[in-house]
């Protein structure tokens, strides 16, 4: 019985691998695959973005508790637009309207929630 079982399940098993293998995808179908600014199918960049003087920031991934003594309130987020990277002060992307943004010698913050802030630094994304 284990030996009828094994022989079974090979056979499935090569069965599902050349079906398998014959599949590609249809390339005869007349929609246009349109490809987007950020590289991305559904037009949205990825990441989280801050642009303030001249420069695009992104997001660290570090949350501090409390700001660097030098850092002072630059103002809030303008304008977001998730589709094309930030160009103007205090446009961002996947950052909503509003949001306090602080900045030192080196980076930007942004709050994050009542006890915390996210750091950005200078990207070399679309600089």
């Amino acid at each position: 019985m284990k030996s009828i079982w094994i022989a079974f399940l090979s056979v499935m098993y090569m069965l599902g691998s050349i079906l398998c293998i014959n599949q590609s995808p249809d390339t005869t179908s007349n929609e246009e695959v349109s490809i987007q600014p950020t590289g991305y199918p559904d037009g949205e960049l990825q990441w989280t973005y801050i642009f303030w003087e001249g420069n695009l920031y992104s997001n660290d991934a570090i949350f501090v508790k409390t700001l660097p003594e030098d850092a002072y309130q630059i103002g809030e987020i303008a304008k977001e637009d998730n589709i094309n990277y930030p160009d103007e002060n205090l446009e961002a992307s996947h950052i909503d309207v509003g949001v306090e943004v602080y900045s030192d010698t080196r980076y930007l913050y942004i709050k994050a929630g009542t006890d915390s802030y996210r750091r950005f630094s200078i990207s070399t994304d679309a600089n």
